[in-house]
């Protein structure tokens, strides 16, 4: 599994899990950070609107 496939994957299980949990719509987005000593991979869960 390359890491996209994995980074899409996470995405829908916390988005999924979530959701069966809390009963809310949550919104699962991903964002790069570029550091000067490399870089750094962020999930972002929010109660969507």
């Amino acid at each position: 599994m390359d890491f996209e496939t994995f980074r899409e994957n996470l995405a829908r299980d916390i988005k999924e899990t979530l959701e069966a949990r809390t009963g809310t719509d949550f919104e699962v987005e991903h964002r790069t950070a570029e550091k000067m000593n490399g870089n750094y991979e962020a999930s972002l869960e929010n109660l969507a609107e």
